[in-house]
């Protein structure tokens, strides 16, 4: 699994100051105490900014995500966040300057014999507690529904109780078992609730590029 905690913006981010505008890749847009942040598909053109935006959180954030301290940017792991490997969704959050604030990764996998997806969510200190998170929960899974995928995985580690809330406030029913170093979390896809943040956001996205 992904081993993870629980994050359109601009086709070309830079850290100049320049405001963003919204671009026709744009998923979502929205504001939150710290700023406001458009939600994006992520690649290889990213790995700069996914680079940076691991090596800038904090120690224990990247535990709870990675599941250690040391900071993933080997040409391995960032290949892995920015989508080099098959079968994986990537999703990025960037704040107006378009530094990514937020990364989630859905990974294509086989679920009790069931097509499904590992899920996995990292929010940058600062913007975390302000529903980055469930906007990148709810657009990846509805996104995962639409490939065909029927289930939800996720590992958590029992301190990350923020990403266990969100999934429970999701998914109700999921099912938990203890793995000896983490819980592991499934859940079907077609359970999901409260779906009703990223349409609010997505529809302000378009009126955004209407607006451009």
């Amino acid at each position: 699994m992904n081993r993870t905690q629980t994050a359109v913006a601009p086709q070309a981010p830079i850290h100049d100051g320049t405001a963003v505008t919204p671009s026709a890749n744009c998923l979502a847009v929205g504001s939150a105490k710290a700023g406001r942040y458009w939600v994006r598909e992520g690649g290889p053109e990213d790995e700069s900014r996914i680079r940076e935006f691991a090596a800038g959180l904090s120690e224990p954030t990247r535990y709870l995500r990675f599941f250690t301290t040391i900071s993933p940017v080997s040409p391995g792991f960032l290949r892995v966040l920015t989508g080099g490997t098959p079968g994986s969704d990537i999703l990025v959050i960037t704040d107006q300057h378009g530094a990514v604030v937020g990364h989630g990764m859905a990974a294509d996998i086989t679920a009790d014999g069931r097509p499904g997806v590992d899920l996995g969510l990292v929010i940058a200190d600062a913007w975390q507690g302000q529903g980055l998170g469930t906007v990148l929960l709810e657009l990846l899974a509805q996104r995962a529904a639409s490939r065909g995928a029927r289930a939800l995985a996720v590992e958590v580690l029992p301190g990350n109780s923020r990403m266990l809330a969100l999934f429970s406030r999701h998914w109700p029913s999921a099912r938990r078992t203890w793995n000896g170093d983490a819980f592991a979390l499934s859940a079907d896809l077609a359970g999901l609730q409260q779906p009703g943040t990223v349409a609010a956001l997505s529809r302000r996205a378009h009126q955004a590029l209407a607006a451009a």
